[in-house]
């Protein structure tokens, strides 16, 4: 695929090409070049990238543009043409599904001046997308908004001006519309629901921004709006994203500020969180999701991941808890069926169960137990857990210390929120391991 030149470099690249090839992008930008003319820019460019080069001397062409406020309405008409023009013929050209438009959103929308939205199932060939971009580039000229944003005389750009700039620039942007955060596990939907707007995010730059419409206003004193980001590292390892607030219109755009590197961003979560937000969120309430890359959201999926992708993965089978004195005394709850799945390294796993007691969380709940080379006395908690009512628990692992050579994982049920340290009178299955 194509990629445009960084949105910083296009002065260097046009500097670098004849000036006579100069001269003929410059007319092939604004129609005026037949097809001898063509052939010559061809030779003249000499094996360049001719979609990358063509986009740095738009990018160049549309910054050199003068400051003209308010500009002719004859010239901001034909500039718009130009770009609706531009873009329908990549389309047809390309066969591709896409479509760009213009609007002005003055006053209201999500922000003052001129907005670029696109309108694709998939993002296109190279040059479909440069194509797309020079005509946005024409169509912000023409407001007179995009020479605020470079060279001599630049200002601090809002949030929504500085995602705007993302999506035009870099080349491996992304945008995606947000969509109601249903609970994973459960599908319980969201306590806000109906968030409308969009993220956009460069992977390449690491940055991004979120604009949402129709959030409930906060009492930033009570409760914030967090942002998380899931990347490679699955949904239990979110990275979070920032807090912030709505305003009383509801209408709010944020930069993302990931308090960790992402690694190949997925997928983009709001909850609702107490003031100044929370290192790890419960996911009790959602908001909105927006998912920009491949991701497995449910624990089935996400177990059958881990042991797809992971060659250290260690597993054992459910077997009846008996006594530990010796005597064989069967558990409270026998034939209780499914593994464990153990990553070590990863400190990270996930237990399926096949019939399991449904147990009252008001009364008693499930516990999980690791015993590592520590040995059985000072076993570690690894969490408790209510059984599913509908078909098999599955249940991710979440060790309440580092663990070390796990070789045992036994369930037992205590009182609500468990104990610190289980006398196992209540034992229910043990799953051997081999790491």
């Amino acid at each position: 695929m194509s990629r445009p030149p960084h949105p910083h470099r296009p002065r260097r690249v046009i500097a670098s090409l004849p000036p006579r090839a100069v001269e003929l992008l410059a007319d092939r930008l604004t129609g005026d070049v037949g097809p001898g003319e063509a052939g010559e820019l061809e030779a003249l460019l000499q094996g360049r990238d001719d979609a990358s080069v063509e986009l740095a001397a738009a990018s160049a062409l549309v910054a050199d543009l003068p400051r003209v406020e308010p500009l002719p309405e004859s010239l901001r008409a034909a500039l718009i043409r130009m770009a609706d023009e531009v873009a329908a013929d990549a389309a047809a050209e390309r066969g591709v599904r896409a479509a760009a438009s213009v609007s002005v959103a003055r006053h209201g929308g999500y922000a003052d001046g001129w907005s670029i939205a696109s309108e694709r199932g998939r993002r296109g060939s190279g040059s479909l997308w440069l194509g797309l971009a020079a005509a946005a580039g024409f169509a912000l000229a023409a407001a007179g908004w995009w020479p605020r944003l470079v060279g001599p005389g630049a200002v601090e750009m809002t949030p929504a001006q500085r995602l705007e700039a993302l999506a035009l620039s870099a080349p491996d942007v992304v945008v995606q519309e947000w969509s109601d955060f249903v609970h994973p596990d459960h599908g319980a939907p969201p306590e806000l629901r109906g968030v409308r707007g969009n993220v956009v995010w460069s992977e390449s730059r690491g940055e991004g921004y979120i604009r949402l419409a129709g959030l409930r206003p906060n009492d930033p004193t009570v409760e914030q709006y967090q942002l998380w980001v899931i990347d490679d590292r699955g949904i239990e390892q979110r990275v979070s994203g920032g807090v912030f607030d709505a305003p009383a219109s509801g209408e709010v755009t944020v930069a993302v500020d990931p308090a960790a590197r992402v690694k190949n961003a997925r997928a983009f979560a709001v909850t609702i969180e107490p003031s100044g937000g929370v290192a790890v969120s419960d996911l009790s309430r959602r908001a909105c999701l927006a998912v920009v890359a491949p991701l497995d959201l449910t624990l089935a999926d996400r177990r059958a991941s881990l042991m797809r992708n992971n060659s250290r993965v260690a597993m054992g089978p459910w077997t009846d808890f008996v006594s530990l004195d010796g005597t064989s005394e069967l558990p409270e709850l026998t034939g209780v069926s499914g593994d464990v799945v153990w990553d070590e390294p990863g400190q990270r796993g996930y237990m399926v169960f096949h019939g399991l007691r449904v147990n009252d969380p008001k009364v008693e709940q499930y516990q999980l137990w690791i015993v590592d080379e520590r040995g059985l006395g000072q076993r570690v908690s690894g969490g408790v857990f209510d059984a599913s009512p509908t078909g098999p628990t599955i249940v991710p692992i979440s060790p309440g210390l580092p663990v070390r050579n796990a070789a045992i994982f036994a369930v037992t049920i205590e009182p609500p929120g468990g104990v610190a340290v289980s006398s196992m009178a209540r034992r229910v299955c043990l799953a051997k391991v081999g790491v």
